[in-house]
C-alpha cells in the first residue's frame, strides 16, 4: 500500500506541469509498476512457502531418498525406483529392513540394506549392498575376469556369469546374461556374496 500511495503522490506533483500525452505516458507506467509489484508480491508468497516446505516438502523428500539421504520402507523404495524408472537389482525384500538408494550416477545405482530401526546402528558398520552398473556385453565382461589362480568364476543356474577374488570373500560380481547389466554384491559377512549369486532366481529387478 505505501508503494501506491507514492505513485499517486507522483501523479499529483506531475499533473498540471506535463503535456497530456506524458500525463498517458505516465500513467500506462504507473499501471506497469503497479503490476510488477502485485507479481513480486505472489512470488514473494510463493517463496515462502517452499521455505517453510509448504509446497516443495514432497520434492525434498524424493530428491533425498534418491541420493541415499534417506531411509526408506520396501513400499517406499519399490515406489521411488518405479516412479522415477530406474534399474535396480535386488534380492527381494527383508523383513522390517530400511533401504538406501544412491542413484546419481545412473549408471552405478546402489542398493544398501540396512537393518530394522529397532536395531542398533553403528557408523563403522558395513551393510549389505548391490549395485547394478550399466556394462556393456556385461556376461562376458565378467566370465573373462574368471582367467587366474587368484579368482573364480563360473555360470549359475539363471544363465548369468559370475566372478570373484578368493582374497576378497566379500565381493562377488554378476553378469546378466543378454543384457548390458552388471551387479556386484557386497555383504560384510564372508561368503553370504557368493551364495547369493549362486541361488537362482534371487537376483531380479526392483518392481
Amino acid at each position: 500500500m505505501a508503494k501506491v500511495k507514492r505513485l499517486d503522490e507522483l501523479d499529483r506533483r506531475l499533473e498540471g506541469s506535463v503535456s497530456k500525452w506524458s500525463r498517458r505516458k505516465l500513467l500506462t507506467i504507473r499501471t506497469v509498476l503497479l503490476i510488477l509489484v502485485a507479481t513480486l508480491s505472489t512470488f514473494g508468497a510463493i517463496g515462502l512457502g517452499h521455505i517453510h516446505g509448504v509446497r516443495s516438502s514432497y520434492g525434498t523428500k524424493i530428491a533425498l531418498q534418491l541420493n541415499g539421504q534417506s531411509e526408506m520402507t520396501e513400499s517406499q523404495l519399490r515406489k521411488v525406483v518405479t516412479s522415477n524408472h530406474l534399474l535396480v537389482y535386488w534380492a527381494g525384500g527383508e523383513k522390517d529392513a530400511r533401504y538406501l538408494l544412491s542413484s546419481t550416477n545412473r549408471a552405478a545405482i546402489v542398493l544398501t540394506i540396512l537393518p530394522p530401526i529397532t536395531v542398533a546402528r553403528s557408523t563403522r558398520a558395513s551393510y549389505p549392498e548391490i549395485t547394478t552398473y550399466t556394462q556393456s556385453d556385461a556376461f562376458q565382461a565378467v566370465l573373462s575376469g574368471g582367467g587366474n589362480a587368484n579368482v573364480g568364476g563360473f555360470i549359475n543356474d539363471d544363465g548369468n556369469s559370475v566372478f570373484f577374488t578368493k582374497m576378497d570373500p566379500h565381493d562377488v560380481y554378476v553378469g546378466i546374461r543378454g543384457l548390458d547389466i552388471e551387479l556386484q554384491i557386497f555383504n560384510p559377512s564372508p561368503g553370504q556374496s557368493l551364495a547369493l549369486a549362486r541361488e537362482a532366481g534371487m537376483l531380479r529387478p526392483i518392481s
